[in-house]
């Protein structure tokens, strides 16, 4: 009896964490999405490093076109 009690509370604790850590995929798959959908710009020389922009502008540091990301 003892047993079974245990077996019930381990199924529930694991059942508990599977649910939890499950939760997370849609978030994230809309946000790859999204982001995949907007068009990201950088300087080819990476004036400004890693910083992108949403706009296909010249470079404001050294004014060479912008690649896509």
């Amino acid at each position: 009896m003892n047993n079974n009690k245990v077996l019930v509370v381990f199924t529930i604790l694991f059942s508990l964490i599977l649910f939890a850590c499950g939760g997370n995929d849609e978030k994230k798959e809309e946000k790859e999405t999204k982001e995949v959908n907007e068009m990201r710009y950088i300087c080819p020389m990476k004036c400004e490093k890693e910083k992108t922009y949403s706009k296909d502008i010249p470079c404001p540091v050294c004014g060479m076109k912008m690649e896509k990301v």
